[in-house]
């Protein structure tokens, strides 16, 4: 009966770590999604990055204007908040593509969960430290209890 028991705590265990060994970071899916459009988006994979937004959110028009005026290999996932049905995401500052065509800034990325999956539903530019605190006080309302996955 011992054996037995060792033996599934030894599957359980080996099971885990292969599980842990698929994601070696542990990212959460909002936060994955998130990384993975932008790097559709900067790639010019459109159908890839379309069907990690809310459908019909982001036609290719947008997300080639995205990819045309920012640096979308700077955007790094910096803080992650994960709620039960949305989630918030900020970025590292992103610079404009071009010196002198826009400004650096932080992005906020909202996802919702549909059908299982983080969707990307909006993207909100912060431009300082005051609108990443307002922006994250207007999520923390609509989910009190979200839990930080991500951050400082």
């Amino acid at each position: 009966m011992k054996a037995l028991g060792l033996l599934f705590t030894c599957l359980f265990v080996a099971s885990a770590a292969s599980s842990f060994a698929a994601d070696p970071e542990g990212k959460h899916k909002a936060v994955k999604a998130t990384e993975d459009f932008y790097a559709a988006v900067d790639a010019g994979e459109w159908d890839k990055a379309e069907k990690l937004t809310v459908p019909k959110r982001y036609p290719r028009e947008k997300l080639q204007k995205m990819k045309d005026s920012l640096r979308l290999d700077q955007a790094k996932v910096r803080e992650a908040y994960i709620g039960k049905e949305q989630s918030a995401i900020v970025t590292d500052e992103i610079a404009p593509r071009e010196e002198g065509k826009g400004r650096k800034g932080r992005w906020g990325v909202s996802l919702r969960l549909v059908d299982g999956n983080w969707l990307i539903r909006d993207f909100d530019f912060l431009p300082d430290k005051e609108a990443v605190e307002k922006y994250l006080k207007g999520f923390r309302k609509v989910e009190p209890n979200a839990r930080k996955a991500v951050g400082e």
